[in-house]
């Protein structure tokens, strides 16, 4: 079946995948991941350095940056696209910025660049990121004349128009174009009014949990009037903390998003709260150097031990399902339409039991014999064989033709 994101991410696995072998293909991508991580927290510290010429407090707020979130033991080293996405995300923030600052054009073009790998790498909001911080910046320092040059123009103008190009290119373009736009719209369905409330409070706290622990450091030393940096005596601190809250706006608000949405903002809200905490009072340094190093100890531990321990319980209550569709099968086709979430885990143990034969594939067009592991709402698929409960999903196994005959 047809995916609809651009494959940049899984182009940058290939070569990795190509060196130390297909065999270690599942090393090579989290290296990509991991080296996308490392890079970010880098041009973060390059980034800062330039702004406010201080190494030390550029060095801190790469180490803050590290530690929100589940950077360090999960999504910034497992085969996630969000640490790519983001690192090109942050690389056309970066150089957009220091275009504006310096005017630029060789930084813009990079800027240009970098955002266009962030769409090939994930999704269209790489440019809502793009564009929402260029005119905040732009808006800070007075640079619309810069921003609506003509070579600005056309700069921009070829970033925002390569989709279409790609749309026009790839053979599966107008799905994959019609299918990202869904995928954003489809964030935006109403649901009811308690339902709402409650989705906008669990994501705020969600995202406090992600600053932490940090912004706890900071919401404490606040509380016992300890000295903080005062954000509104840098320029850059303030443009940094409007583009993390407009881009962070309409996450919040939409009925239906994902903290892991927002992971193109935490540099700016690294460099924040390193802000107020680096030029605070002694003490406000000293608890967050500790609660760093904490939070280090313990993702690490939580990384090495605790990971593979929820991985195996994961694998414990996916293997069984792939197990028994197997068996309900037994010679006959068993092909598959729902790969998400905890669906994509079963055919996964499924494609790993079967192996050496081919990995399950989507049902041909005219599809009159076989078993499905489906949606729930695919009943096109055929009659209902079993359900499996898969935390709150349901996955499908259905038949259609002889298939549905029990086998002697």
């Amino acid at each position: 079946m047809y995916y609809w994101r651009p494959p940049l991410y899984n182009l940058m696995i290939i070569p990795v995948a190509q060196l130390i072998g297909w065999d270690n293909m599942l090393v090579a991508a989290r290296l990509v991941t991991l080296t996308a991580t490392t890079s970010s927290a880098l041009l973060l510290a390059w980034f800062v350095r330039r702004l406010f010429g201080d190494k030390t407090f550029a060095a801190f707020t790469a180490l803050i940056y590290l530690t929100l979130g589940d950077i360090l033991f999960y999504r910034g080293w497992l085969c996630y696209s969000e640490p790519v996405f983001g690192l090109f995300v942050l690389m056309s923030i970066v150089f957009g910025w220091l275009a504006l600052t310096e005017n630029r054009y060789t930084y813009l073009a990079v800027a240009v660049l970098a955002v266009s790998a962030a769409f090939f790498s994930k999704a269209l909001n790489a440019y809502v990121f793009y564009v929402i911080a260029m005119t905040v910046i732009a808006y800070s320092q007075r640079r619309w004349a810069f921003l609506f040059s003509w070579k600005s123009l056309l700069l921009n103008g070829l970033a925002f128009t390569l989709p279409l190009f790609w749309y026009r290119l790839v053979p599966a373009g107008a799905f994959q174009s019609h299918a990202m736009l869904a995928d954003i719209t489809s964030k935006l369905i109403p649901i009811s009014g308690g339902k709402y409330l409650k989705h906008v409070l669990a994501y705020a706290l969600q995202t406090m949990m992600m600053m932490m622990p940090v912004a706890g450091v900071v919401l404490y030393a606040f509380m016992r009037r300890q000295e903080l940096g005062k954000w509104r005596a840098h320029p850059y601190v303030v443009t940094a903390m409007v583009i993390a809250l407009v881009n962070y706006l309409p996450y919040l608000l939409s009925p239906e998003s994902d903290a892991r949405y927002i992971f193109p903002l935490l540099p700016f809200i690294a460099m924040t709260l390193a802000y107020l905490i680096f030029y605070g009072a002694p003490r406000v340094r000293g608890w967050s150097v500790k609660w760093i190093i904490v939070a280090i100890v313990l993702k690490f531990v939580f990384g090495i031990l605790g990971f593979p321990f929820f991985h195996q319980q994961s694998r414990a209550s996916f293997e069984p399902i792939a197990e028994d569709i197997l068996r309900t099968v037994g010679n006959r086709q068993l092909y598959v339409t729902y790969v998400e979430g905890g669906a994509m885990s079963i055919v996964a143990h499924v494609d790993r039991l079967i192996y050496p034969k081919a990995p399950l594939i989507y049902p041909p067009s005219q599809f009159n014999d076989g078993f499905v592991i489906s949606l729930p709402r695919d009943q096109n698929m055929g009659i209902l064989v079993k359900k499996y409960s898969v935390g709150r999903e349901e996955v499908y196994l259905r038949c259609k033709g002889t298939a549905c005959i029990p086998s002697e």
